[in-house]
């Protein structure tokens, strides 16, 4: 119905007397089914859903995001190989202790990041001298 359903998510800060990006964050942001108690009244013109109500959300949101993970990847894919170059080159991980929690939060483990491998995925090395390739999960730094 003309109404936004969806918006790039972006915050960064530049390093002072440099003028240098000193970091980004990019995401996206979709509005499967709209608030229990609606959109905020200074926002309800322009703001919409996908779905009126929760009854098939999480369907509609698993989907949605395979779909847009299956896009990034075709598009990760086709990109030059400067690209991962890139990436590589902005991991601020490298050689630090990390913490390894599992996707599905059953356990955590110590790490060290190493690198990132032609996937895009963490390689990260354990305690025990194993490594791994992360694809999933979530990883925090430990100071």
């Amino acid at each position: 119905d003309g109404k936004k359903v969806c918006g790039i998510l972006t915050e960064g800060a530049i390093q002072p007397g440099t003028q240098k990006l000193q970091y980004a964050v990019v995401g996206i942001g979709v509005n499967i089914t709209p608030p229990d108690e609606g959109f905020p009244e200074e926002i309800q013109h322009i703001a919409g859903a996908i779905l009126p109500a929760a009854d098939d959300a999480a369907a509609v949101r698993d989907a949605l995001a395979e779909q847009i993970l299956c896009g990034m990847m075709t598009l990760l894919d086709a990109a030059p190989a400067s690209v991962h170059e890139k990436y590589r080159s902005r991991l601020m991980l490298y050689d630090r202790p990390v913490t390894v929690h599992a996707a599905d939060g059953s356990s955590s483990r110590p790490a060290t990041a190493l690198d990132v491998d032609e996937d895009y995925r963490l390689i990260v090395r354990y305690e025990d001298g194993t490594t791994e390739h992360l694809d999933g999960g979530e990883v925090s730094i430990r100071l």
